[in-house]
């Protein structure tokens, strides 16, 4: 599977940036939230229309994962820690270098069979 890794920025603690998916421009916003103790994440598309607002990140949980709508980009994002920390929380100094957020594209997600394939199997 191919992982494609986005930016993240230690300082400051709101930031936003411009990035093209799949030939589409968005605006990623990232804000941390000191009274709930959690970074959090909107998408827009370029001209600043809103198409998610404030979605908490939890590690190792896909992002927009019950969200249907067309204009966010295909795939899935995850942020997974690369630190000896497992699946806690994020906290304030997590995007020093701690947790990485990925983009698996919907090209490279593995797919079941369907029923036109053929699936054959022997005993070991």
């Amino acid at each position: 599977m191919a992982f494609t890794s986005l930016p993240l920025f230690a300082e400051p603690k709101a930031f936003r940036y411009n990035i093209t998916l799949s030939g589409v421009n968005y605006i990623l916003a990232f804000r941390y939230a000191t009274r709930n103790d959690g970074w959090y994440l909107s998408i827009y598309l370029r001209d600043e229309t809103p198409i998610r607002l404030g979605v908490r990140i939890v590690v190792s949980y896909p992002l927009f994962l019950n969200v249907i709508d067309s204009r966010l980009p295909p795939g899935l994002f995850l942020m997974l820690r690369t630190d000896d920390n497992g699946d806690q929380p994020l906290t304030i100094d997590d995007f020093n270098g701690s947790v990485k957020l990925m983009r698996l594209t919907s090209d490279s997600i593995p797919q079941s069979p369907s029923e036109d394939d053929t699936l054959k199997v022997e005993a070991a």
